[in-house]
């Protein structure tokens, strides 16, 4: 019998202490359930009730990111089909200078803070909560069509970039800032495919991605926002 909760059992971890057993966890998509608030909620719920994972990463739509900048899909019914991509925002280099920042009352964003919310209030407290949210970066990748596309536009025009890389990172500070609000104990930061050396060097991340990736981690982890007693996570040097 498991003698800590969840909670306990990841604070024991993190504070570098021997659990009574490993943490374990795993997530996927449903694909069929993802165009709603309530149906991501109810997936995720389920999925926790059947396997009483030690955490939840939440596994919203994907592009939910990007389609406060004008993406389009096709939401799929299969449960094992992904959705399908029917209009990326940016094709030219001049589209990145529509990307501004946004609020967090902007639809999608404000769905994906529900489903925060009605999953916290509908889990057992001691259940960590985390939400996916893809580094600035990642987040731009996913505007274009392919990522060849945005490696040659950061090359051709890093200014212009750069200025959409700010407006994004600005949107998503803002907004893993009010996930803790909205009763999530942390973030899972995905850099998909981007840190990598096949789509840019070391140098060029240094410049495109980390300074934004620190900016939405600090955001995430505010001491200004007074949260309840939770789980920290804390940014390593």
């Amino acid at each position: 019998m498991d003698k800590l909760s969840h909670r306990e059992r990841l604070q024991t971890i993190l504070s570098g202490e021997r659990p009574d057993r490993f943490a374990a966890s795993m997530w996927r998509h449903f694909f069929h359930m993802e165009g709603t608030a309530e149906g991501t909620a109810e997936a995720m719920l389920h999925f926790q009730r059947e396997y009483d994972w030690d955490f939840m990463k939440i596994n919203p739509r994907a592009d939910y990111h990007i389609e406060g900048w004008g993406f389009e899909h096709k939401l799929s019914r299969n449960e094992f089909e992904k959705h399908v991509k029917t209009h990326y925002p940016i094709s030219r280099i001049e589209d990145w200078q529509k990307i501004t920042a946004l609020p967090v009352t902007t639809p999608v964003l404000a769905e994906h803070l529900n489903v925060v919310s009605m999953i916290r209030r509908r889990s057992d407290k001691e259940l960590p909560i985390l939400m996916t949210v893809f580094t600035p970066l990642a987040i731009a990748g996913r505007m274009v069509e392919n990522d060849q596309t945005l490696a040659d536009h950061m090359r051709q025009a890093p200014e212009i970039v750069e200025s959409a890389l700010r407006a994004i990172t600005e949107t998503f500070a803002r907004f893993v800032s009010e996930l803790r609000n909205a009763g999530a104990d942390g973030i899972f930061f995905a850099t998909t495919q981007w840190a990598a050396s096949e789509y840019m060097t070391w140098p060029e991340y240094q410049k495109f991605g980390l300074p934004h990736d620190l900016q939405v981690i600090r955001a995430a982890e505010s001491d200004a926002l007074k949260p309840s007693p939770r789980l920290q996570f804390k940014l390593l040097p």
